[in-house]
């Protein structure tokens, strides 16, 4: 079976000295350009297997100063920095500094349940703490810097979900928690923690911190597809810390996982307990299934970029997308991309789009509910675009697929409007709901 679940305007294309097959370059070469000819992606890519490599950038990184992404452009990339801060933290346990089975009311004494949560429960996204990027109040915050007292307040605020341990919910706090307890157990900060036990010992340049001057020559802005590459405003990456807050390019993540998989960060021993998964979800790593392989990894997503990194123990193999706009599943991306590198049989996909007047749109406009689904969806036209957003989340526009399917192709969502528009059916990776307009 061939999942692998991990939730580029103007042709520009920049080569990079390869050793893969003529074969494998030709397709991948094909591929990135026709998600670049369509605006389905912009970013850049890199796969690396002993002696083969592959790197390839499409799009711009500043579509108003027309800068091109670059293999030293630098991306955000989200949550794969929980997989640096899992490294951190294993780093402290094997200096007996922290244990797996340490509390989190060492730390954070005022926090529900802290008596109770463990850091492995933290590392595992099993301690029942309300993911703070959920709430509608986030919306209202991100933009601006805040302190680590701000963001204790608010994950002390917003409670539990479940009792430690009773089942795995992802949630962001965790990782923020964890970051936290990093700097309260060593007395220094987390980047520097990040430039000690990981940056200087694997020999990164291009991976740190981000900040709010991510937008100068050389980083990249980050866009939505709203009929045309529209930028996204930037999270202040002070409430990520830990969780989200890194920034990357390709180059330097298959370093890093090199690094990592060879036992040169975290002992074998360590390594083991990160790749131990429970339902699904290991030590700042998840387990993706490609045919008969397994992928370890992690997937990242903040602003509008998108980012992967993950490594096929088996094959010796390490793989990194970094995007700054995406209007295609991260999912489908992959797939084709280690179809075409493993040989296998893949056909490309066709990007065939159907057309509406604003008036026509507008006949799908309202707001639905189901009984199924405890959010609103509001659907409505902007700019000749149709876009839905469901209570106190960000909007997304939707893309007309035949006169009553629209898409968003990078959650791969699916909304069939029936009954002259007065009900949808709402599809996403398996699953399948009714809302019905109010």
């Amino acid at each position: 079976m061939k999942t692998l679940h991990c939730f580029l305007i103007i042709l520009v294309f920049t080569a990079l000295t390869n050793v893969v097959g003529a074969q494998n370059t030709a397709r991948l070469d094909s591929f990135l350009l026709l998600l670049d000819k369509h605006n389905k992606a912009m970013g850049c890519l890199k796969i690396e297997q002993k002696e083969k490599i592959y790197e390839r950038c499409i799009g711009l990184s500043n579509i108003s100063r027309h800068h091109s992404n670059e293999v030293y452009t630098l991306f955000r990339i989200g949550s794969v920095s929980k997989t640096f801060t899992a490294v951190i933290v294993l780093r402290l346990m094997e200096e007996g500094k922290l244990s797996l089975s340490d509390k989190l009311a060492t730390w954070c004494p005022d926090i529900e349940n802290a008596d109770k949560i463990t850091i492995e429960h933290l590392l595992r996204h099993r301690s029942g703490i309300y993911n703070y990027t959920d709430t509608s109040e986030y919306e209202q915050y991100y933009k601006d810097p805040a302190s680590s007292g701000e963001m204790l307040a608010r994950i002390k605020r917003y409670g539990i979900l479940f009792q430690p341990g009773e089942r795995m919910q992802y949630s962001n706090s965790n990782y923020f928690l964890l970051a936290y307890i990093a700097e309260k157990a060593t007395g220094k900060e987390y980047s520097r923690l990040l430039e000690e036990m990981i940056l200087k010992p694997c020999g990164l340049k291009n991976t740190r911190e981000g900040s709010v001057a991510d937008t100068s020559s050389g980083w990249a802005l980050s866009y939505r597809w709203m009929s045309g590459w529209v930028v996204e405003p930037s999270t202040d990456l002070s409430v990520s810390r830990g969780a989200g807050s890194l920034v990357s390019t390709p180059s330097d993540l298959v370093s890093f996982t090199k690094y990592l998989i060879n036992s040169k960060l975290i002992s074998h021993s360590s390594l083991q307990q990160m790749m131990t998964m429970q339902d699904g979800y290991g030590l700042g790593v998840m387990k993706y299934p490609f045919y008969d392989k397994v992928v370890y990894g992690h997937a990242g997503g903040i602003d509008a970029f998108r980012a992967f990194v993950g490594f096929l123990p088996s094959d010796s193999i390490s793989i990194a997308l970094c995007s700054n706009g995406m209007a295609f599943s991260m999912n489908e991306i992959l797939i084709g991309v280690l179809s075409i590198w493993y040989r296998l049989p893949y056909t490309f996909p066709k990007f065939n789009s159907v057309a509406f007047e604003t008036n026509t749109l507008k006949n799908f406009e309202g707001v639905y509910v189901s009984n199924q689904f405890p959010l609103e969806i509001k659907i409505w036209v902007e700019n000749n675009q149709l876009m839905a957003r469901a209570t106190g989340q960000s909007a997304f526009p939707l893309e007309a697929v035949s006169p009553s399917e629209f898409q968003f192709a990078p959650a791969d969502i699916h909304i069939v409007f029936k009954n002259n528009n007065l009900e949808f059916v709402l599809r996403q990776r398996g699953m399948e709901l009714i809302f019905k307009r109010k």
